[in-house]
């Protein structure tokens, strides 16, 4: 592959690293059984090779493509004590460097083992990341793997596509609890299992959320997948290929009225916007200057202590780890990539007979008893 100039959206989340936090989507693959790290290393390798792209590294401009140049190793974790709220959840991926980290973690007092994959969000967004672990666990299982390609340019796609209009500004305030340092990446996560799938499941979180908020009018912003809907040809693409539709919800809104607008929204694709990317001139504005904005547009929310969202809603997709049976796979969770945008961000991803739901928030800042309200919510549709 050759090398791609870098698109507006991915230079916003690599300008939005270097000042305020990590852009990185993290997932825990949990295995019981051991597993020949050799054996990991060549399947790491491997899959690579089948996600051409996926081992890009920043250069100008541009993204690189670096496989035949050095192999992405595997990094083993011995006798590791807690991997929830430590230095290495926090940890940025030097993208000068590389886009793609993968951990094989033992732990002390704990028999199960976990394979931590981390992408850098201006290479990979969710649903490119779930492509990329399915097809590892594939090359592990020794089942025909997938070929996918990170080439795409998602400014492309917005040109020919989507049409634009004036982004609004629908600012919520805060009301579950005060924030203080809501651009400090400090951030926990709650993971509620379902045993069962559920009909609309985004607009039944939207719901309880906002609930939650008890509120007239809560934003949520809903990331949709472009692989299917406008390039069908060009599905097995790794890339940032989303763009966010907006819904307003009511406190008292049902929801069958949210799915409705959910539907509507997809169904127009002037609904689709991506504000940071409708300006073509982004790329071209010196850097110190794009951050300094981006600075002063976050220490904004800071002070006036007020969000754009309640909350972003992901559905990643859907992955059947039950047809793999190398190392006893238990669960996959990816976690949230948080922004300071909104309070809220939660992951969907879908196995055989079963949902994960993973709400990433901000520690200390939202009480127990509204995470248990949307866990006892979900749990009882």
């Amino acid at each position: 592959m050759k090398a791609r100039k870098i698109a507006n959206c991915e230079l916003i989340f690599i300008d939005i690293q270097s000042i305020i936090n990590p852009f990185i989507i993290q997932s825990f693959v949990e295995i019981q059984e051991e597993i020949d790290t050799a054996v990991l290393n060549n399947c790491l390798n491997e899959t690579i090779k089948l996600c051409e792209g996926s081992d890009v590294y920043k250069c100008g401009k541009y993204w690189n493509f670096q496989f035949k140049t050095r192999k992405i190793e595997l990094v083993i974790l011995e006798n590791y004590d807690n991997f929830i709220n430590n230095e290495l959840l926090n940890k940025t991926i030097n993208y000068n460097k590389e886009s793609i980290q993968v951990y094989y973690i033992k732990f002390k007092n704990y028999d199960k083992k976990f394979l931590l994959f981390r992408f850098f969000h201006g290479v990979f967004d969710g649903k490119g990341s779930l492509m990329f672990i399915d097809n590892f666990l594939k090359v592990l299982n020794n089942i025909v793997p997938e070929k996918y390609k990170n080439d795409v340019n998602i400014d492309t796609y917005i040109d020919k596509k989507l049409f634009y209009k004036k982004y609004e500004k629908n600012i919520l305030k805060f009301s579950i609890n005060e924030i203080n340092k809501i651009n400090d990446y400090n951030i926990e996560w709650k993971l509620i299992n379902l045993n069962k799938y559920i009909h609309n499941i985004i607009a039944e979180i939207a719901h309880i959320v906002a609930l939650q908020y008890n509120k007239d009018n809560v934003k949520f912003v809903i990331p949709v997948d472009l692989r299917y809907r406008y390039h069908k040809d060009d599905k097995n693409h790794l890339g940032n290929l989303i763009l966010p539709i907006y819904i307003n919800v009511g406190k008292d809104e049902k929801i069958s009225s949210i799915t409705d607008k959910i539907h509507n929204a997809l169904d127009n694709s002037k609904e689709l916007n991506y504000c940071n990317v409708s300006n073509y001139g982004y790329r071209h504005i010196p850097t110190f200057i794009r951050k300094l904005f981006l600075r002063c547009f976050f220490a904004s929310i800071k002070n006036k202590n007020i969000f754009s969202a309640g909350a972003i809603i992901s559905h990643l997709g859907k992955i059947n780890y039950n047809e793999y049976k190398k190392g006893n796979i238990q669960d996959l969770i990816i976690l949230p990539s948080h922004n300071p945008l909104t309070p809220f961000s939660i992951n969907i991803v879908e196995f055989q007979g079963k949902t994960n739901v993973i709400i990433g928030y901000y520690k200390g800042q939202i009480p127990d008893s509204i995470l248990n309200n949307i866990e006892s919510y979900l749990k009882t549709l």
